[in-house]
């Protein structure tokens, strides 16, 4: 089995996306000058990086169990 690929920290190519995000929330972060594109995007490769990692984890479980025994 392949471990998952790192993320690439190198500035990615940009797709212009639709999202849905509370109203409050973008209100507020606009008022305090958050740029809401860069954070989401940020905090997405932090939550996909946990995932591949959680995954590689599950799918190497048994290897990792035997070369510890």
């Amino acid at each position: 089995m392949i471990p998952a690929q790192p993320l690439d920290i190198r500035p990615a190519k940009k797709r212009a996306t639709n999202l849905s995000l509370s109203a409050d929330m973008l209100k507020a972060a606009k008022a305090l000058g958050i740029n809401v594109s860069r954070e989401c995007d940020r905090h997405l490769r932090m939550i996909v990086k946990r995932e591949q990692e959680a995954q590689w984890k599950r799918e190497n479980a048994d290897f990792i169990v035997a070369y510890n025994v």
